[in-house]
């Protein structure tokens, strides 16, 4: 099976085992959410570097509960004096994802020392949201493992057919437990909306620290179009402590009122890389490693279509070099596909 069609399949098996229960009404307290994303390099037209990243995510209903506040409370330093509300409620998330990471070439079974590393990235994130319509604070815990244990070969072969299987595998970076710790926070600057139609900006930054990932971050998304969500736009699979941008912030939000919508929007993200153990390589033995670029930036497009209670977006992305033997910027797109339930 090519990765095309796995890609559409999956798509479609989603789609139909959705559509029982999109037409079905769900209050603004009740209101959980369902993610499924994937990026993959096949949509810019090549199979390299950052191939695949898949994300299945889960949003709570919005809580009170005395546990949540506490622990929101303990952290609550991380809430920087800024835009503050007394409008905020908390949703716990939970995700699983995995990412793989090739070198150009796939066909060659040997080391290819000024190319990226094979590497394969299994992971699990626990997260506390605290949100308002104009403001998300995200705070994840993602634990899991770099190295043959990801299942990284396994995945990527099993998806490919026998000719296009990668066959240099045997030099991916070793078993290592990865951890890291993200903060996010969205703001809602601007937030028009007509008869039906609606602009809005969301700058949004932030960073992480840990052994896989360890950067500082800021962007800016704008989007523009009719019934817009009130939420903080999409996240891509491969972003650590974006879980919960897609969950509605009002009673008003389109997709728990049956309606129907669409927008475009461009997105900006640009951030400082202090560590990349996918390039650097494995934290405390010797393995494959190139030189990484310090300052990366993703330059992203898209559309989003609201089907009653699940939103269907598409995003298009450019990344500039990620190390300095890279020859070129990567494209790459993405799939996301939510449903309030």
């Amino acid at each position: 099976m090519t990765v095309q069609k796995h890609i559409l399949s999956c798509i479609l098996i989603f789609l139909a085992l959705l559509a029982p229960s999109a037409v079905q009404a769900v209050s603004f307290e009740d209101g959980r959410v369902f993610e499924a994303i994937q990026d993959n390099d096949w949509f810019g037209g090549d199979d390299r570097w950052n191939t695949n990243d898949v994300r299945i995510a889960y949003i709570s209903a919005p809580i009170e509960q005395d546990a949540a506040a506490r622990i929101s409370d303990d952290i609550s330093w991380l809430s920087l004096p800024l835009w503050e509300s007394s409008e905020f409620f908390r949703r716990w998330t939970f995700a699983g994802s995995q990412s793989m990471f090739t070198p150009a070439s796939t066909s060659n079974p040997d080391l290819i020392e000024d190319d990226r590393p094979y590497a394969g990235w299994l992971n699990i994130a626990l997260g506390l949201n605290k949100q308002s319509r104009r403001q998300l604070d995200a705070l994840e815990l993602t634990m899991g493992v770099v190295g043959p244990w990801a299942l990284g070969e396994e995945a990527q072969n099993f998806i490919h057919t026998e000719d296009q299987e990668s066959k240099g595998w045997d030099n991916q970076l070793r078993n290592e437990p990865g951890f890291m710790l993200a903060w996010q926070r969205y703001l809602r600057v601007t937030d028009w909306s007509g008869p039906g139609w609606g602009f809005d900006a969301i700058p949004h930054f932030g960073g992480v620290a840990g052994n896989v990932y360890t950067f500082a971050n800021a962007g800016l998304e704008l989007r523009a179009g009719q019934n817009l969500p009130s939420d903080f736009g999409s996240s891509l699979a491969w972003q650590v402590g974006h879980s919960g941008t897609t969950a509605p912030t009002t009673p008003d939000d389109p997709r728990l009122n049956g309606k129907y919508g669409w927008h475009f929007f461009a997105v900006a993200d640009g951030r400082y890389v202090a560590h990349n153990i996918f390039l650097d390589g494995n934290t405390w033995r010797d393995s494959h490693s190139v030189d990484k670029e310090e300052w990366v930036a993703d330059l992203s497009a898209g559309a989003a279509l609201l089907i009653r209670r699940v939103k269907v977006t598409y995003t298009h992305t450019m990344r500039t070099k990620e190390f300095t033997q890279q020859p070129e910027v990567q494209w790459f797109g993405s799939v996301n596909i939510s449903v309030v339930f």
